[in-house]
């Protein structure tokens, strides 16, 4: 996308094939246009540092209750708490090295559903950075965090389960939790004061993917002479993502089905697109296609009268 091509110049890796398997399929995605990408926050923000030069204190940490600085401009993205119930995306995430020639380093697994089910929503992420060494993470999309020990478990069971690795040397970690909603209004202290990313509603309610939507964000923002910050969601994806997210709390166990269908139907470029909020009418058709259709008629009911979980 164009507003990622500052990001992806600093990109560790990318991927032009990526998967979502569960115990009965595999799906394979393949995009040349739109490739898949990791990028080192220690890079991206060492090179953003590196171009604001004499301003380069930014960003300040600041409580909710503190005055503005004095600046003609001043960016927000201190995000409010989720609301009580919501579902959020928490993860923790283990860089690994095997002495073992295991992995496939030309093919991502954005979502493994091949894992324990008991606790909610969960998957593992692979990103394989060589054939010895990979970023795997376990993933939940449930309303609690779990203590530490509980991802771990998960990714060593899975190193054991489908790659046959029981021993491996740990590089770093990551871990973190996103909310899976939409973002609540929020009142401006004075004309200066802009709210941006998760602050400004840049997460992605349904996917809880942020790091693009703010780069677009910034990017719109940039080109308009008043600086105004606007959600860079369309208001289609919104409640769809809405209605998603309303099946997804009262219909967990059909979670990894919903994922799988949706990627069943998509090409690796139209799941990118949609993925990033740039899908065409007939994507979003197919996706609707693929959803069954009693649990979504009833979400969309709730949503409609405003009785929604999401």
């Amino acid at each position: 996308m164009p507003h990622l091509e500052a990001a992806s110049k600093l990109s560790t890796k990318h991927w032009q094939r990526w998967q979502i398997c569960d115990h009965k399929s595999t799906i394979t995605h393949i995009s040349a246009q739109h490739p898949y990408h990791a990028l080192s926050a220690q890079n991206w923000l060492s090179d953003c540092r590196a171009q604001l030069g004499d301003i380069a204190h930014y960003p300040q940490k600041l409580p909710e209750d503190a005055a503005l600085p004095e600046a003609d401009i001043v960016a927000d993205s201190r995000p409010k708490a989720p609301s009580k119930g919501a579902l959020l995306q928490h993860f923790l995430g283990i860089e690994i090295k095997t002495d073992k020639a295991v992995f496939d380093p030309d093919t991502a697994i954005l979502m493994d559903f091949r894992t324990d089910q008991s606790r909610g929503i969960h998957f593992l992420y692979m990103l394989p950075f060589t054939d010895r060494r990979a970023l795997v993470e376990s993933t939940y999309f449930t309303t609690e965090t779990l203590p530490e020990s509980v991802y771990e478990t998960d990714i060593t069971t899975y190193l054991n389960d489908i790659f046959g690795i029981s021993e491996f040397t740990e590089i770093r970690r990551e871990a973190g939790v996103i909310p899976m909603e939409s973002a609540k209004e929020r009142t401006p202290i004075d004309k200066r004061h802009k709210f941006i990313g998760g602050a400004g509603g840049a997460i992605r309610p349904s996917s809880g993917y942020a790091f693009g939507f703010i780069q677009k964000q910034i990017f719109d923002m940039s080109t308009d002479h008043n600086l105004e910050a606007r959600p860079p969601h369309s208001a289609v994806d919104i409640w769809m993502d809405r209605v998603f997210l309303d099946v997804l709390h009262r219909y967990q166990p059909l979670g990894p089905n919903l994922f799988m269908a949706m990627a069943g139907r998509l090409t690796g470029t139209e799941f990118a697109r949609f993925m990033s909020g740039q899908a065409k009418f007939t994507t979003l058709l197919k996706i609707i296609l693929a959803m069954p259709k009693m649990p979504f008629s009833l979400s969309a009911l709730s949503v409609i009268s405003g009785r929604s979980k999401s």
